[in-house]
């Protein structure tokens, strides 16, 4: 067992990953589909999501908003892109995120995610 098997042993979580893709319709418009209208990339795809952070108080007219930064690991041989969008499951609990930059490493691959809602 390698380093990356071993890591991966540890992802509990899986995701949906979806990505923003033009679309041609049947009258002859295209279309810009994202979110789940989007092309399916990788389904039940294993992970781990992260809190690495305690939380940042950020004011945005008329309230005040924490956000937290957080990072979902995947295998290296996993592709995410920069606003793809993400249905992370967590023991039951469906998570929407945007993906971020990712950080390429030889063991797996930390993607930076930004959390919508929990369904």
């Amino acid at each position: 067992m390698n380093e990356i098997d071993i890591l991966a042993a540890t992802y509990d979580h899986t995701c949906k990953v979806y990505r923003a893709q033009m679309v041609d319709l049947p009258n002859g418009e295209t279309t810009y589909q994202d979110g789940i209208n989007g092309q399916l990339v990788y389904e039940n795809l294993p992970c781990a999501l992260s809190n690495p952070s305690d939380g940042k108080l950020s004011y945005k007219q008329p309230e005040y908003r924490i956000s937290t930064d957080y990072l979902l690991f995947t295998r290296p041989d996993i592709e995410i892109m920069e606003n793809d969008y993400l249905v992370i499951n967590q023991y039951g609990h469906e998570v929407i995120a945007r993906a971020g930059q990712t950080d390429y490493y030889l063991s797996h691959n930390e993607v930076h995610v930004t959390l919508g809602k929990t369904i």
